[in-house]
């Protein structure tokens, strides 16, 4: 018994002296990046969101107006971030204190770098934000719906088919506009154009026609339809939904898509209606963004605002032109042309279409003038 009890404590022994004189094995670079994801999903401690610098200036009337400014700023580069994967500095203001008020945890730190006073009724400030690059799909969605969008005009008219199925149809206008509304743009669709225009719907025009009727950007295409014969005694279909879409100040293309789909029911004509408004709606997703992310460099780079006045004497336009050239809010005077008693003047300001309406439009006239249309990057109005 005595043998036995010294054997086990020579054994005991002889394993208390091995893992107290034995290295400790090394943990690997994976094995400890385990670890630590391991802590950091059990732990009360959240990741810290990843941010990015941001250097915008805001304007206002005083002080914590432009800094509100700089702030709303600082928040589109949120939205540019996720469209781009970088920053977009931006001129012109795009969001508002509502949309700031829901989303403003984005902003992460914020100093100001200058402030000074700006022409004669305006305060500016140079500021650096910490913005957060981690925005919730439903945030981002809310922002780019409550965002100040370009007027957007759909030309899709009923008889646009081509191909083996052709008929008239407004499957792919409706669920192309439904998409749009969603994403909150402010649209016009064929109908609407065709009123204002007071052109038939055989009559293409021109992109640029578009633009003194408010549309700043204009998405028209071809509809494809086509049959795919019987598929489980029900007919089957496919069609192709092709759309540009221009700037109408320009006329250039800023964004194109197609998307093909395909659709079974009773007929062959039910089933291409089908598949057009999928396509439709689908290729509405991808043209929002795209729309959005041209926009937005737009602004970045500078966006002029269009007047066209109507029933302007010499006197007055040589008068109005002189005055824009000092008028608080204005940054630069573009384009200027007179012609048969009506004017088109561009020019470049931070003040949005409405507030450069009220406070240099109307009291630069003596009679009031009337509005006929206006978008973010055009006015029409008419003197009395």
């Amino acid at each position: 018994m005595k043998k036995a009890l010294v054997f086990l404590s020579v054994i005991a022994l002889l394993v208390m002296i091995t893992s107290c004189s034995a290295p400790a094995k090394q943990k690997t670079y994976f094995e400890l990046q385990q670890e630590l994801y391991k802590q950091n999903r059990t732990s009360d401690v959240a990741i810290a969101p990843s941010v990015e610098t941001v250097v915008v200036e805001g304007i206002g009337i005083d002080k914590d107006d432009a800094l509100l400014d700089a702030r709303l700023k600082a928040l589109q580069q949120v939205v540019g971030l996720k469209l781009y994967s970088q920053s977009q500095v931006s001129n012109f203001t795009l969001v508002d204190k509502q949309t700031y008020t829901k989303t403003q945890g984005y902003i992460k730190s914020e100093k100001i770098l200058s402030e000074s006073a700006f022409q004669i009724s305006y305060y500016k400030v140079k500021c650096s934000f910490e913005v957060s690059k981690d925005i919730p799909d439903d945030d981002f969605f809310f922002v780019i719906k409550k965002m100040r969008k370009p007027k957007v005009g759909v030309w899709i008219p009923a008889n646009l088919y081509k191909g083996l199925l052709s008929f008239e149809d407004r499957s792919a206008e409706v669920n192309l506009l439904n998409r749009l509304k969603e994403y909150g743009f402010d649209v016009y669709d064929t109908e609407r154009l065709q009123e204002l225009m007071q052109i038939k719907a055989d009559f293409t025009p021109d992109v640029k026609s578009f633009r003194k009727y408010g549309v700043d950007v204009l998405i028209t295409g071809e509809l494809f339809g086509e049959s795919t014969g019987s598929i489980s005694g029900l007919m089957g279909a496919r069609a192709t939904v092709n759309l540009k879409v221009f700037w109408t100040q320009t006329g250039q293309i800023i964004a194109s898509d197609s998307v093909t789909e395909g659709k079974a029911d009773v007929s062959a004509a039910i089933a291409v209606k089908n598949a057009v408004g999928k396509a439709a709606y689908t290729i509405g997703e991808s043209l929002s963004r795209l729309i959005v992310k041209d926009w937005m460099s737009q602004v970045a780079n500078g966006l002029p605002l269009e007047m066209n006045i109507m029933n302007i004497d010499y006197d007055s336009y040589v008068d109005f032109v002189s005055m824009l050239r000092k008028a608080s809010g204005v940054i630069d005077l573009g384009s200027t042309v007179f012609e048969q008693n009506t004017a088109d003047i561009v020019v470049y300001t931070f003040l949005l279409p409405e507030e450069f309406y009220a406070k240099i439009i109307r009291t630069s006239f003596k009679n009031s003038p009337t509005m006929i249309n206006q978008s973010l990057t055009q006015i029409t109005f008419k003197l009395n």
